[in-house]
């Protein structure tokens, strides 16, 4: 029983990988089958089939590698003669067929979050708390304000509004608020917080019930329709959060070593899988479910990046074609995706190295 408590994490782990790239590449799947291209292959991993079997004219595999998968189609990357090869249809077709897969991840990530906040309520906009000589306080802002907008940026979740000030960097802000019946904009200064290793303006706002489920101080409880709306939101704050990330990488603010691969995203689910059993069933679902919104969203966002080997670097290639209204050389273009892939594969192993050395050092 030990050995198999000790197994579960890495299990979900493995298992909500999985899910994942199913749900990523039967997105390529579905859209190329309505677009009337041929699949040879749907695959759940790479490397090496260790198994597979066929209905119709697809084969459905699973390899060696758990580091993603594949959905080969007639074409894809060789000239082929055939009406239903990839290459023979229209650049929109193309388009939609790439864009699918991650079409599919944030769809699923969408759908998570919203039932996440469906049971656990979330963070509004709404100053519940003001602290003491904060900067909120000392630029007259109130209990019961709604913060609108910062920086011109809209805020409908406290999520955002973290985000808005802490993306500062510690610059004054423009902050709307709603007061009453009116609009009211206030300038803030942030100050960094040690405690929370961010800029914040030392306010609290009011937590809202989920749909089917209380927490503990919160208000009203949210509708359906709110659910769902908070769905999107975090799915938008996820976006910002991750496009704020790697723009750290490309100034050097954040080192490379920083990435986290699956190895280390394994470990933390185990860690939090650990942390919640002892509460129940239902703390471990809601914790998967919110793991899949952000693996999910996070692997759609990477993949649509404009670089060879990834979806977005496919699309690039695409519009550059619908630009010239001439088609590029498959071979060609098959060499750089695969030299980009090649260097993903090595990007991939030196994150696993550095995901093994924070399990080992436990950071």
């Amino acid at each position: 029983m030990d050995i198999i408590a000790r197994a579960a994490p890495l299990l979900i782990g493995l298992l909500l990988f999985g899910a994942l790239i199913v749900i990523h590449e039967f997105g390529h799947f579905i859209a190329a089958r309505g677009c009337g291209v041929a699949v040879l292959e749907f695959a759940v991993g790479m490397g090496k089939k260790l198994f597979g079997f066929k209905i119709g004219e697809t084969e459905y595999s699973l390899r060696a590698l758990p580091i993603g998968g594949f959905c080969k189609m007639l074409g894809e990357d060789e000239n082929s003669p055939d009406d239903r090869a990839f290459t023979n249809k229209s650049v929109i077709k193309r388009m939609i067929i790439i864009l699918a897969g991650a079409f599919m991840n944030m769809v699923l990530a969408v759908v998570m979050f919203a039932l996440v906040m469906a049971f656990t309520g979330f963070g509004s906009s709404v100053i519940d708390t003001v602290a003491e000589g904060s900067p909120a306080q000392k630029a007259g802002i109130l209990p019961g304000d709604e913060i609108l907008r910062i920086n011109g940026a809209k805020t409908r979740m406290f999520d955002l509004v973290s985000f808005e000030i802490s993306s500062s960097g510690g610059e004054a802000v423009d902050i709307v608020i709603k007061r009453d019946s009116g609009k009211v904009t206030k300038t803030v200064t942030p100050v960094f917080d040690k405690n929370e290793n961010k800029y914040v303006i030392g306010v609290m706002t009011v937590s809202k019930n989920g749909v089917f489920s209380k927490r503990y101080g919160a208000t009203d409880a949210i509708t359906v329709f709110e659910s769902v709306s908070a769905g999107f939101w975090q799915m938008e704050y996820l976006v910002k959060l991750t496009f704020s990330a790697l723009g750290g990488l490309f100034t050097r603010k954040t080192p490379v070593s920083d990435l986290s691969g699956p190895i280390y995203i394994v470990g933390v689910i185990g860690e939090s899988y650990n942390a919640v059993v002892k509460y129940g069933a239902f703390q471990v679902i809601i914790m998967l479910m919110e793991f899949m919104g952000m693996l999910s969203a996070s692997i759609g966002l990477f993949n649509i990046l404009p670089l060879p080997g990834l979806d977005g670097g496919r699309f690039a290639f695409l519009a550059l074609e619908a630009a010239r209204r001439k088609p590029l050389p498959p071979e060609k273009e098959g060499m750089v995706h695969f030299v980009g892939l090649a260097l993903l594969v090595a990007l991939g192993i030196f994150v696993a190295y550095h995901d093994v050395l924070k399990i080992i050092s436990g950071k």
